[in-house]
């Protein structure tokens, strides 16, 4: 969620078919992130850094190790409706019957992680992140690393650039770094 600014919704709507590879004129390739429509029914593509590729690289290993990933159907609670089964990055066994994670499984692991942390540093003892904190995190980085805000607004799926804004927090070192 740091590394691409996806909704937690968006996360887990992931599948194989999401991960994609541009290759420029010079034969640089570039693995990209298809995220699919949501809040503004437009599909993103977010650009993979070398870190985001080693993760997804290594979840889709995992799941490979033992044949093909398996095509599952997912309840979307918004729609109300169960998709056509397909091979969901974030899947998991309980019991006899695998299912796509949910929302409320990441929710869970994510409070559980911010404790575990919290228990080993004391600075961060009682702080509490969610999924929307990425997503501010990562819009905050784009920009103060001199992305255009409105690239910035069109990797997260935004369609006003003031929605972008109302999400990066803007230091006095980069005002000064940038001026």
């Amino acid at each position: 969620m740091r590394q691409t600014g996806v909704r937690i919704e968006e996360l887990v709507e992931l599948a194989h078919t999401s991960i994609r590879q541009y290759q420029r004129p010079n034969g640089e390739v570039i693995a990209l992130l298809v995220i699919a429509p949501s809040n503004t029914n437009r599909e993103r593509v977010v650009p993979m850094s070398a870190e985001l590729f080693h993760v997804i690289a290594t979840i889709v290993l995992r799941q490979t190790a033992h044949g093909p990933v398996p095509l599952i159907p997912r309840y979307d609670g918004h729609e109300r409706v169960w998709t056509a089964p397909m091979p969901y990055l974030f899947q998991r066994q309980i019991g006899g019957v695998r299912r796509v994670t949910s929302t409320g499984t990441i929710l869970n692991n994510l409070r559980r992680r911010c404790q575990i942390l919290g228990e080993t540093n004391p600075a961060f003892r009682g702080l509490h992140f969610t999924p929307h904190d990425f997503r501010r995190l990562f819009a905050t980085d784009l920009v103060n690393n001199g992305l255009p805000i409105h690239i910035g607004a069109a990797l997260l799926g935004h369609i006003n650039v003031q929605t972008t804004q109302g999400y990066v927090a803007v230091f006095e070192e980069d005002v000064i770094r940038h001026t």
